[in-house]
C-alpha cells in the first residue's frame, strides 16, 4: 500500500506528524478504513467473471479463514491439554501370568485340619489413596488345638502373596482368628511374631484377635516384610507346600 499517506492530528497541532500520539478510537478506525478504500480504488480491473467462478473467488477466502481459525483452535488446545499422570490401577502390578487364584489360595488354608476360613478377600484394585490389601480370618474348629500358630500364620501370609489373581497387595495383609466358646485360647499376635511378620509381643490369648503384617515399602517393618517376600523372586511368590496335619491337633 505505498503511496498512501494518512497523517494523524496532534492534539493542539493540525500539522502532519511522523509519530502517532494517542487518538480516540473512532479517528484510528478511520484512517484504517481510508487507507483500504485506497488500496482498493487502485486494484487493476479484473475481466469478466462467470457466476461459477465469482461463487469460488467468493467462497475460497471463507473457506481458507475457517480453516486457519480451526487451526488456531486445534493448537491452543494442544498447548492447554493437561498432561494426565498414570493412576495407581495402571502402575500396580496385577493380574500376574503366574500364581494362584484367590479360591485356590483359600482351599489351601482350608485344608488343614481343625481350620475353617470365614473370610479371605483381597486382590481389589486400589482405592483413591493407592492402597489395597487382604483380609484373613479363620476359625480354630471346636475340639482342636493350635500346636504350630507361628506356623500356620507363616503359611498364611505366603499363600495370600502367591495369588496372581488381582493386585499385588501393597499396604498390608490383615489375619484374624477365632476360637469356639469354652475352646482354648488362640495367641495370634505371638504367632505372627514367632513367624517373623510382626514384632515381638507380650503373649496375650484371647477369643478373638486380629493382627496386620505390613507391606508397605515406605514403612520400616513393610519394607522388611517385602524383603522377606521377595528372596524367591518377585510377586506373585511360590506358591507354599501344604501344612502337615499336626498344627492343629483333635484333642483325645
Amino acid at each position: 500500500m505505498s503511496g498512501i499517506t494518512c497523517s494523524l492530528p496532534r492534539h493542539g497541532d493540525e500539522r502532519p506528524t511522523a509519530a502517532w500520539p494517542p487518538l480516540p478510537l473512532p479517528g484510528v478506525v478511520r484512517c484504517f478504513h481510508n487507507q483500504i478504500s485506497g488500496f482498493r480504488a487502485r486494484q487493476p480491473q479484473e475481466p469478466h467473471k462467470t457466476a461459477h467462478s465469482e461463487t469460488m473467488t467468493r467462497t475460497k477466502p471463507t473457506f481458507n479463514r475457517a480453516a486457519v481459525a480451526a487451526g488456531i483452535l486445534l493448537s491452543l488446545a494442544a498447548c492447554t491439554m493437561p498432561i494426565l499422570e498414570p493412576t495407581p490401577a495402571q502402575t500396580i502390578p496385577h493380574d500376574a501370568a503366574t500364581g494362584q487364584t484367590l479360591a485356590e489360595a483359600r482351599e489351601a488354608i482350608e485344608a488343614i485340619p481343625g481350620i475353617s476360613v470365614t473370610n479371605f478377600v483381597g486382590g481389589n484394585a486400589p482405592n483413591i489413596k493407592g492402597n489395597t490389601g487382604y483380609s484373613v480370618s479363620f476359625r480354630v474348629d471346636p475340639g482342636y488345638t493350635l500346636q504350630a500358630g507361628d506356623v500356620l500364620v507363616d503359611y498364611i501370609v505366603r499363600n495370600v502373596w502367591s495369588v496372581g489373581e488381582g493386585y499385588l497387595p501393597n499396604t498390608q495383609i490383615q489375619i484374624s482368628s477365632s476360637t469356639a466358646d469354652g475352646e482354648p485360647l488362640f495367641d495370634l499376635e505371638s504367632a505372627a511374631a514367632g513367624s517373623g511378620w510382626i514384632p515381638p509381643v507380650s503373649p496375650d490369648p484371647s477369643q478373638h484377635s486380629s493382627v496386620v503384617v505390613q507391606l508397605n515399602p515406605d514403612d520400616s517393618a513393610g519394607a522388611r516384610n517385602l524383603e522377606m517376600l521377595t528372596k524367591d523372586g518377585p510377586w506373585p511368590g511360590p506358591v507354599p507346600k501344604p501344612l502337615s496335619a499336626t498344627v492343629a491337633v483333635k484333642a483325645g
